[in-house]
């Protein structure tokens, strides 16, 4: 009932322009249109039916485009959702704004009625009467209608001023791209209280570089920009960009920095432009000034005096240990350390963190010649250590009027041992669970940058072992799960051993895990999982938007024990895929794994994720059986099976933002994985498996598959290949309130055939051609964002379920049925 009351109310709002006063006009779209002659005086308010008469379009530059000039309109018009609802005004369209202060005019009044007596009755009693502050507070409260309305977006309404100002700027916009001569004219269309405004773009013909010249003031630093000039952003021919000037101002001022001339800055770089020459062309002349020193003058007042740039060098570099930036002239060192041109400093009887690695992140040397590149790098390579909480590089004149430089690190200590308590809910394919840790964390523990982490932990599960099997055993089984263990964590910022060598500044780092987990189902198995990984990271570019991770090592033997009475109804099932998942086995795996992310932080901007990954298990002990037992066809080593197998996957996630309020996120997923030797199948935890919360949401976790098959044939349904695809359109309804509509697809299948699970495997023809068995779920989610987290409620439809009886898989008569619908909780966006 609140739902339909909700609906209703926004649905008696659906006019927009509803509470737009009389003479004013609800703006409703801004729109470009691009003429390459003079503008035609008929075109006033029926522009937009005669346009394409009117209006003339021609080829616009992607400089100019819509989507680029729309940054410089001052007035926008009210969000809308899917390009076309604007949600949040019809929320605020919801109560009467007259209404709404009658009836806030009327509580405000029975508060004061309230409190008048209650002052009355206080007072007679002799006490103090309600302060005039509790009074005001009561008064400040917001009344529902007004909670509501705020949660909304007043209407835009239509400001000439603002729309003269946004004229202007983007002629002002298109002379700075070159458009000198360029005209901007605007139009309206008026109608039932909207407005629609046209901007109409002469943009005429662009003034283009004709030549490229420097003048040096300061002859000594020529030589500098001859060596490079190829990395200058101004190119003879391209359209005159104020904008790529100022970058290239900004790219010499680093140039120069990183040559030696620290005093060098954006003053010193200014343009002469001669655009006499005709025909739209302009002659661009660099000029480098020399540098500004001030000095005394004679009589007493402050002058300045032109001087080569001198290149600087660093006198020495001193490195502060135990900095306090908050007491720097409490700081007070006690031994002094000489070496590789550095001279280090620090209280105590020992530095906090190892010399050599200190030196491996500074990139700082006294003798050398300044360079900003070294600074950026000894601050990146110092906070990769993780060692310190405040690093400073600071440089220092040796003495006025000198080209030498001082420099000084200053770096604090982080702390270095912690314990803590850590609880969480997770949701791992739908399996809702708690736990409980207890941390231990030692960063810099052998004074290299190491960082060990001790892990206790302990929790509840509830997890699925399968539904729906023939005999009605297992019907349903919903038991809990006790699981505890341990694991170690131990971060190394170096590649070890270091063959690999990569740059120092890829931020390199070896990460060495150690596990044990312990399961216990009452009644059905308990098992121990003993794990190590050994694993090497680090960036493959300098923007470090691209990472690479080799783990040469992860190995993991899983010993299950089952209780009789679960054993029998395995055998009675003559599941393989479930008698593998919960039998002992050793995997000796090794995988490396490629990401790109090319995520700027910024607001209102898309971006893109991929990721691929290889991996193989069992090589190295089957090849250890055909050397020394010459037999290829043993898969176990002292009565232990261990898994062959090859695996590749790859993901890819494109964001889409389409305003502040919403944005549009799709992925693909392919998975390919070939059991080898005489393995038939991958193991449980290596395989491929769909549904569940975040991934196709119409379907409980491991019911889906492989095929065309489902839960009514198989236990927990796993795959060796798989493809998923998903697309999901998120916006904001109210405050912390989202929504999200979505729609998964995919399936996993299997590589070799099994008699037992009938039209399983990938084939590209056929009635079981894998596009026929492709699974689909459109759904609708809801999220609440609290900033640090978000808890998420998805709600998926099984429209299409391949294993459903022949022509029966498009089910669209109940595809909104609530006994149909797959509810998923999950903590986190799906992707």
């Amino acid at each position: 009932m609140p739902a339909l009351a909700a609906v209703s109310l926004l649905l008696a709002s659906c006019n927009p322009a509803k509470r737009v006063a009389k003479g004013h006009y609800l703006l409703t779209r801004n729109s470009f249109r691009y003429r390459s002659g003079p503008v035609n005086k008929k075109i006033t308010h029926v522009i937009e039916s005669t346009g394409q008469n009117l209006v003339e379009q021609i080829t616009v530059p992607p400089e100019i485009a819509p989507e680029v000039l729309i940054n410089y309109v001052k007035q926008k018009p009210n969000t809308k959702l899917l390009r076309f609802i604007p949600l949040h005004l019809l929320i605020y369209n919801i109560f009467d704004s007259a209404k709404t202060a009658n009836k806030k005019e009327a509580r405000d009044k029975e508060i004061d009625e309230k409190y008048k007596k209650i002052n009355e009755k206080r007072i007679a009693d002799g006490k103090l009467p309600v302060s005039q502050a509790v009074i005001k507070a009561k008064k400040n409260k917001l009344t529902f209608r007004e909670k509501i309305t705020n949660s909304g977006e007043p209407p835009v309404i239509l400001d000439s001023a603002l729309l003269n100002n946004s004229r202007r700027q983007i002629a002002f916009f298109l002379a700075d791209k070159g458009y000198y001569n360029c005209k901007v004219r605007d139009s309206v269309v008026l109608k039932d209280k909207k407005a629609r405004v046209f901007y109409i773009i002469i943009p005429g013909k662009p003034y283009k570089i004709a030549s490229i010249h420097y003048t040096f003031e300061d002859t000594s630093i020529a030589p500098h920009f001859y060596s490079d000039t190829a990395a200058c952003l101004i190119k003879r021919g391209m359209n005159f960009d104020y904008d790529l000037f100022q970058q290239e101002r900004d790219r010499i001022t680093r140039q120069m920095n990183d040559e030696g001339y620290f005093g060098f800055d954006k003053g010193d770089v200014y343009f002469k432009i001669d655009s006499s020459v005709g025909n739209q062309k302009m002659m661009v002349t660099i000029v480098i000034r020399k540098m500004e020193r001030p000095v005394k003058g004679i009589v007493n007042q402050d002058s300045s005096v032109q001087l080569p740039h001198p290149l600087y060098r660093l006198r020495k570099v001193v490195i502060q240990m135990e900095y306090n930036p908050q007491d720097p002239n409490g700081y007070k060192p006690s031994d002094t350390v000489h070496l590789n041109k550095c001279m280090l400093v620090f209280p105590g009887d020992k530095p906090t963190t190892k010399p050599k690695t200190l030196l491996s992140k500074i990139y700082l040397r006294s003798g050398a010649i300044y360079r900003v590149s070294d600074v950026d790098n000894t601050y990146a390579g110092l906070a990769d250590l993780k060692a310190f909480r405040y690093v400073n590089v600071k440089m220092v004149p040796a003495y006025a009027d000198s080209n030498l430089l001082d420099c000084y690190i200053q770096l604090m200590p982080v702390l270095r041992q912690s314990v803590g308590l850590e609880g969480e809910f997770d949701n791992t394919g739908g399996d809702l669970g708690v736990q409980g840790d207890i941390l231990y964390e030692n960063k810099n523990c052998f004074r290299g940058g190491e960082d060990l982490t001790f892990k206790l932990k302990g929790g509840l599960e509830e997890q699925t072992i399968g539904s729906n099997i023939t005999s009605g055993t297992l019907n349903s089984i919903l038991p809990n799960t006790v699981d505890f263990g341990g694991e170690m964590d131990f971060r190394l910022p170096r590649v070890f051993p270091n063959f690999l060598s990569p740059e120092p500044q890829d931020n390199p780092q070896t990460l060495i895990k150690v596990l044990y987990d312990y399961q216990n189902r009452p009644t059905f198995y308990s098992r121990g999982l003993f794990g190590v990984s050994y694993e090497w990271d680090w960036f493959l570019t300098r923007s470090h938007n691209t990472t690479m991770s080799i783990k040469p090592i992860e190995w993991s033997y899983d010993n299950a024990n089952l209780f009789p009475s679960f054993e029998n109804t395995i055998i009675a099932t003559n599941n393989y895929f479930l008698e593998n998942s919960f039998s002992s086995h050793l995997i000796t795996d090794m995988s490396a794994t490629l990401g790109i992310n090319n995520q700027v932080i910024k607001k209102d901007r898309g971006f893109g994720y991929f990721q691929l990954s290889a991996e193989m298990s069992g090589l190295l002990p089957f090849e250890y059986n055909v050397l020394l037992n010459h037999n290829n066809n043993v898969t176990d080593i002292a009565g232990v099976p261990y898994s062959y197998y090859y695996k590749f996957q790859t993901e890819y996630r494109r964001y889409f933002a389409l305003s502040k309020y919403d944005k549009v996120v799709i992925r693909a997923l392919i998975g390919y994985a070939v059991p080898l030797a005489n393995t038939y199948e991958l193991p449980f935890d290596k395989s491929f498996w769909a549904g569940g919360s975040d991934d196709i949401r119409g379907f409980e976790a491991r019911a889906l598959g492989p095929g065309n098959n489902s839960s009514n044939t198989n236990l927990d349904e796993i795959g060796d290949e798989k493809i998923e695809m998903n697309a999901e359109y998120r916006f904001n309804l109210i405050k912390i309130f989202n929504l999200a509509i979505f729609c998964d697809a995919g399936n996993v299948w299997l590589h070799n055939n099994n008699p037992a699970i009938p039209n399983a495997n990938f084939m590209f023809s056929g009635p079981y051609a894998f596009y026929n068995q492709i699974a689909l779920s459109p759904g609708i989610g809801l999220r609440l964002d609290f900033t640090y987290f978000v808890v998420r409620f998805d709600f998926g439809f099984p429209w299409h379920d391949p294993g459903l009886p022949d022509r029966q898989f498009f089910n669209v008569k109940p595809l909104f049925s609530f006994s149909r619908t797959a509810i998923n909780l999950g903590i986190g966006y799906p992707f």
